[in-house]
């Protein structure tokens, strides 16, 4: 009697368990990470400043593909971790732009994060991250 028991114990506690495993897989099949999820939603993209001038910002995308920005003065820029200004989008910077994707598939910036330039170390790029 008492290994039926223990058993039927068990397989009350494996249910459990499953069932956890399961909704913990639902819960994150539908968090989102900030990627674009349809209209209104928030993208971001990176890449090295092309150019920068009169609010249009020109990203040279990982892909190598030209990415147009828009920046506005309402946006929050963060250079290297700490506050930033426009002033810091120079050409070879790293940028991550986040924003929402407008028709013409330029980026409306509402924030970017600006790293240093590409540098070689001991023959090696190495990207700081901005």
């Amino acid at each position: 009697m008492k290994g039926i028991t223990e058993r039927k114990a068990m397989s009350n506690l494996v249910k459990k368990v499953v069932l956890m495993a399961v909704v913990a897989v639902a819960g994150l099949a539908f968090a989102h990470n900030g990627e674009d999820h349809g209209a209104g939603a928030q993208k971001h993209v990176k890449g090295t400043v092309e150019s920068f001038a009169d609010s249009k910002l020109v990203l040279k995308g990982t892909d190598g593909k030209p990415v147009n920005v828009h920046v506005d003065a309402k946006a929050v820029i963060e250079t290297n971790g700490a506050p930033g200004k426009l002033e810091d989008l120079k050409p070879g910077a790293r940028v991550v732009a986040m924003g929402e994707p407008m028709k013409d598939g330029t980026l409306h910036a509402t924030k970017l994060r600006i790293g240093g330039a590409e540098k070689k170390v001991a023959g090696r790029k190495v990207r700081p991250q901005p």
